[in-house]
């Protein structure tokens, strides 16, 4: 990864049959949302553990703040947890981050992966625990060819993330 912070370490490669926790620390999942995650971390060729209270939901977030921070210490306590996908943005995380387990992750390296409200879990990691993250989709998303190729590749590290797009316009 390249950033502007001094010092970042890289997360573990994700080969096939790496475990990732799928948990929720924003908004809730709405119906389908869970089954078309696990599809997705299966057709990457992970093995999805699906986080206690992933399906909660209170008001727009995923469950009170205390069940979602526990869903995401508990991945990243657990070192036969490899990487964390989150399940989808919205809004929450940013209220999680001063009780984040940030230790366990600079005791063991671990990929966190989404976009959106993640954002905020992203810069925190990398100001707290010197770990590179993938901004990639979530975990719920319709993964499309070139997503799921993206993801596949700076998971694993084996290719340029950016891949090709062959109808990609330039705009300056």
């Amino acid at each position: 990864c390249s950033t502007g912070f001094p010092r970042m370490r890289p997360f573990k490669p994700l080969p096939s049959g790496s475990r990732v926790a799928l948990v929720a620390p924003s908004g809730p999942l709405k119906p389908g949302d869970l089954d078309r995650a696990i599809a997705n971390a299966k057709s990457l060729g992970w093995e999805p553990v699906v986080g206690q209270n992933a399906q909660g939901q209170e008001g727009y977030f995923a469950g009170p703040d205390e069940l979602r921070l526990a869903d995401l210490n508990a991945a990243l306590r657990d070192d036969s947890i490899d990487a964390v996908w989150c399940l989808r943005g919205g809004y929450g995380a940013m209220r999680l981050l001063e009780q984040v387990d940030y230790d366990a992750l600079r005791r063991r390296p671990k990929a966190i992966i989404g976009f959106s409200d993640i954002t905020a879990l992203h810069s925190a990691v990398a100001r707290h625990a010197n770990l590179c993250s993938i901004h990639g989709p979530t975990a719920r998303g319709k993964l499309t060819p070139f997503s799921e190729q993206s993801l596949r590749a700076v998971a694993t590290r084996s290719a340029q993330p950016a891949g090709v797009a062959p109808n990609a316009t330039t705009l300056v």
